[in-house]
């Protein structure tokens, strides 16, 4: 099975290959960099998993944003589709669409940042101005 691998670090997106069978978790930990993962809804049938505990590890400085999500994520993600009985599916949403809805942030200092989008020039922004687009897009 395909997932989509959001890289935080290196701010790119790249499709990966899942376990078929047995439990892929330690496979999604080791892509993700983690230990424990939470869900965040993206679309109707889509999920990404990100790092449960990525706001207790410091410095925060990779982040990435998704379209109509209210804030930042931090670290990085696994977008993988979900069957109507909630186990893991190939994703619906496209590489290309996905792209599109994805921005990397990298903070440089405390209040500046610079954004990044595929097919777009990195900005330096207020990241705190960041944030509260975000929150307002979703809202």
């Amino acid at each position: 099975m395909h997932a989509f691998l959001i890289d935080a670090t290196s701010a790119t997106i790249t499709r990966v290959t899942l376990p078929k069978q047995g439990d892929g978790l330690p496979t999604i930990y080791r892509l993700i960099g983690c230990e424990t993962i939470t869900a965040v809804p993206f679309d109707d049938a889509d999920t990404i998993y990100v790092d449960d505990e990525a706001l207790l590890k410091s410095p925060a400085l990779h982040l990435f944003a998704v379209a109509g999500y209210p804030q930042p994520i931090v670290g990085n993600g696994l977008v993988v589709g979900t069957t109507s009985n909630g186990a893991d599916a190939p994703p619906r949403v496209s590489l290309a669409r996905l792209q599109r809805r994805i921005r990397f942030i990298e903070r440089v200092t405390d209040t500046l940042c610079v954004l990044r989008g595929y097919g777009r020039r990195p900005v330096l922004a207020n990241f705190h101005a960041v944030i509260r687009t975000l929150a307002q897009e979703a809202a």
